[in-house]
């Protein structure tokens, strides 16, 4: 055998172990490319641009990973794709932190499962996320936040944007099963032909607390989850039947300057709230809020007769955070 056809065969064996090895060990799907983190519990995924967004939904292979969200991201109108759907669900760790996705549009008109996140599975969970003004359209299963949770969790989350379809429609979660929801609201109208609900269009075997939807904006008034409340007791100073238990002191916060339309936002969202102040003179209280003062407020601090040294005293308190109207 010559020198050239001796070669020539080598190559030739060296190709086939390597396709050989190839089909019997193939090599791992490749991860998306984020702004840092490894996907685990200690090192997650790290969120922070419309790219990583993009990596996320086109990566399926890491749909059963760590995230969490690291700045607000607003993608200037943008169509968007979901994260999961019924084949590949997502079944991770997705932590808000505080932190807005906002201004984008979602539309699959014939497709199922459809929403930010379009199947949450069995060990998926989404929690301290705000959703703004990202509009969904779909067929069936479609959602603000979630198109369906299948015993997943959401927490501390919210959706305003507008949800279209034909059925299994929810302003956060179109359809859920065995799912545990809590201190969520949403307020974006919600338009279906049936099974359309403010909060949830579908529900079944579900813990579901504190969590409501704007029967008003949302042109729902009934819900397959969670509890109905006009705009007046949602938004600011909050009726005391509304957001129940929610922490007003860790997590959210009350929309005391009108910054989120009154209604409840995030720690980490950037507005500065205004304090409640009470103002008392001569002894009488103006408390925060009086939009119609009577003469007996004394308004002017009081007066004092000529012959009578002023005495004038002001008051003013700064309360915590939260707030009821009673």
């Amino acid at each position: 055998m010559s020198k050239l056809k001796h070669k020539s065969w080598l190559i030739t064996l060296v190709m086939l172990v390597v396709v050989v090895l190839l089909a019997v060990f193939p090599s791992p799907a490749l991860a998306g490319t984020y702004s840092g983190g490894s996907g685990t519990s200690g090192d997650p995924y790290r969120i922070s641009t419309s790219d990583d967004w993009t990596g996320l939904t086109s990566t399926s292979a890491d749909w059963d990973k760590y995230f969490i969200l690291t700045a607000d991201i607003d993608f200037g109108g943008a169509s968007l794709t979901p994260a999961g759907n019924s084949s590949t669900q997502f079944t991770g760790i997705f932590d808000g932190d505080g932190y807005v996705l906002s201004n984008a549009t979602i539309t699959e008109e014939s497709a199922n499962y459809i929403g930010l996140f379009g199947y949450v599975g069995s060990t998926g969970q989404i929690s301290d996320l705000g959703v703004d003004d990202i509009d969904v359209t779909a067929e069936s299963y479609v959602g603000g936040l979630v198109g369906r949770v299948y015993q997943g969790t959401v927490t501390d989350s919210y959706a305003t944007g507008a949800v279209d379809g034909d059925y299994d429609l929810g302003g956060l979660v179109g359809s859920a099963y065995s799912a545990t929801i809590t201190n969520c609201y949403a307020t974006g109208a919600v338009d279906g032909d049936y099974d359309s609900g403010g909060l949830a269009g579908y529900a079944n075997s579900c813990t579901v607390t504190s969590s409501y939807w704007d029967t008003q904006t949302t042109e729902q008034s009934s819900s397959a989850a969670g509890t109905g409340r006009t705009t007046d007791e949602m938004t600011y100073s909050y009726a005391a039947n509304t957001y129940v238990d929610w922490d007003f002191s860790g997590t959210w916060v009350a929309d005391t300057g009108n910054n989120n339309s009154g209604y409840p936002y995030l720690q980490w969202q950037p507005y500065s709230s205004t304090p409640e102040m009470n103002v008392e003179g001569n002894s009488t209280s103006i408390a925060d809020g009086d939009s119609a003062p009577s003469a007996d407020d004394h308004t002017d601090f009081g007066s004092a007769a000529p012959h009578e040294r002023p005495h004038r005293r002001i008051q003013v308190c700064q309360s915590e955070t939260g707030g009821h109207k009673t």
